[in-house]
């Protein structure tokens, strides 16, 4: 394939990237939304030792069962991130998609880039790793 070929697949590819981005960030904001709509939830407070008695595969499998809708697009956004960096090859151009995302996401610029950054966190290879 040609490097014009290339590069306008992968312009493609990001393109398909922020559009799923967009979606799942819509869903998140739905999912939060309903969570409000319902009224206040159950706090729970457990002591570090309950949650080491507990294991974390059971505490996923909670966190999992509380919301299974938000965990999913939490995980989308992770796997996006990922694909991401595999196209673009540097956190840097995440940073830019994440710029362009945030700044036409209906949520609000701080909120995307918020949930953004926090589910693409260790994404990339070496020293040019994602951290939040």
């Amino acid at each position: 394939m040609s490097d014009t070929k290339t590069a306008r697949h992968d312009h493609v590819r990001i393109m398909m990237i922020e559009i799923a981005l967009h979606d799942l960030l819509r869903e998140l904001e739905a999912q939060r939304k309903a969570r409000r709509k319902a009224g206040p939830g159950r706090l729970e407070i457990m002591t570090a030792a309950e949650m080491m008695a507990k294991g974390s595969a059971e505490l996923r499998l909670e966190d999992i069962c509380r919301s299974p809708m938000t965990w999913c697009c939490r995980k989308g956004i992770r796997e996006l991130g990922k694909l991401l960096f595999g196209i673009v090859g540097s956190t840097d151009k995440m940073r830019d998609v994440l710029d362009r995302v945030a700044a036409e996401t209906s949520i609000g610029y701080g909120i995307a880039c918020s949930v953004i950054d926090h589910c693409w966190d260790g994404i990339g290879e070496g020293k040019d790793v994602w951290h939040c």
